[in-house]
């Protein structure tokens, strides 16, 4: 969760944050851990010593032991420390296929690796990869597709660069069925895995939030595809004065009317409240009435909020006063449109949902990039929005 200078959480109830900016493939954040994956290695931190690896210096010029030391991230991790008492040219260790690896699927392999000199990850499928290192904390990454499934054919890391008279660390290792590397999952007597509710936290801890329905990019951001992308959370009810905010980017192509953030049932669109892309590169407030009848679009920002392909962030505030019954639109900090509401909006227990709205006849997806949302039980203020507006601008360079 980025916390910039005074950034209003007051009457937060949910929100999410994909860590835009702060995450990576090696870098995770307590409430965004990384995109859900398998670590296919068991003892993937060597904290049950050598279990599971096969370690060798058939040259006899490497040593192997166990380590504890400050790791990538600053906390105390365990490791294999490997001695380097002459030039090798064959030492390397590994764990053996046991139906790890598929003919024909990719894998992407990882480590943190700390020493100097040159260390390699290879495999018997080609795609060798060396890292020269620093003398700092570095992780190392190898993708390949594997070209057979024989127990004998594996990936394995190589220390035959290293500096004589050095000691190497490696730990975090990381092998997944992926294209792309993702932040380390710790794993055990047995495989690791970060579930599809584990990969996106709420910032209020109160709900589970499923990304099991959306894409990621090569940096193991979060990507609505505009075809069926979409992130949900488990129910929540918020009724009264209300505020949704979000932080997004729109492709070129961006379908209408799409859910950018809605409190909303997929099978009862009458009970829904939010922000939605509408045509014309506006937003729309979607909500349902207690009257039964809906909208999605006439209550609209003034004009369009984004030039098409130009791939700049928007900040996006819809407020409700309940004592009005008004709703009021803040553009990247600005007050954008003032609404009267023609009914009572229908506030039931429901999802929230990014990059999904449904109706009668049919679904609607979303197409780009949701960074954040959330959801305030209060209408937040002119100064409030503000500030939060200023909070994020640089870091989504708004």
């Amino acid at each position: 969760m980025y916390t910039g200078p005074n950034l209003t959480n007051d009457d937060l109830v949910f929100g999410y944050d994909t860590g835009h900016g702060i995450t990576n493939v090696n870098t995770a954040t307590r409430f965004c851990p990384g995109q859900p994956t398998i670590n296919l290695y068991t003892n993937s931190d060597f904290s049950n010593g050598g279990t599971g690896w096969t370690f060798g210096s058939w040259d006899g010029n490497i040593s192997h032991a166990a380590a504890t030391l400050v790791g990538p991230y600053g906390q105390i991790v365990s490791a294999r420390k490997l001695t380097v008492n002459a030039a090798s040219s064959y030492s390397h260790f590994h764990q053996y296929n046991n139906s790890k690896y598929v003919s024909g699927s990719t894998y992407t392999t990882t480590a943190w690796v700390k020493g100097n000199g040159v260390f390699q990850i290879k495999s018997h499928w080609g795609g060798n990869v060396s890292l020269t290192l620093t003398g700092e904390w570095q992780r190392i990454r190898q993708t390949v597709t594997a070209t057979t499934s024989t127990t004998g054919n594996f990936p394995y890391l190589a220390g035959e660069g290293l500096t004589v008279g050095t000691d190497c660390y490696v730990t975090m290792c990381q092998t997944e069925l992926k294209g792309h590397a993702t932040p380390y999952v710790y794993s055990g007597a047995t495989t690791g895995s970060r579930t599809s509710t584990q990969s996106l936290i709420d910032l209020k801890r109160t709900r589970n939030i499923d990304v099991a329905n959306v894409s990621y990019d090569n940096a193991a951001q979060h990507v609505y595809d505009g075809s069926n992308d979409y992130i949900v959370s488990t129910a929540l009810l918020v009724e009264g004065s209300q505020t949704f905010e979000a932080v997004f980017t729109p492709t070129a192509n961006a379908h209408s009317p799409a859910a950018i953030l809605t409190n909303h049932s997929y099978t009862s669109p009458v009970a829904n409240f939010g922000i939605n892309y509408i045509g014309g590169n506006k937003l729309g407030a979607s909500i349902g009435y207690t009257d039964g009848t809906r909208e999605y679009d006439s209550k609209q920002t003034s004009g369009a909020v984004w030039v098409n392909g130009s791939n700049i962030a928007v900040h996006a505030v819809l407020a409700y006063n309940a004592t009005l019954n008004q709703i009021k639109w803040y553009i990247n900090g600005e007050l954008d449109a003032t609404h009267s509401l023609s009914a009572t909006p229908n506030f039931q227990s429901v999802p929230v949902c990014s990059g999904r709205w449904v109706h009668n006849y049919g679904d609607y997806y979303y197409d780009g990039q949701v960074h954040l949302g959330k959801i305030y039980k209060k209408e937040l203020t002119a100064s409030e929005i503000k500030s939060n507006f200023k909070a994020y601008k640089n870091r989504f360079n708004i």
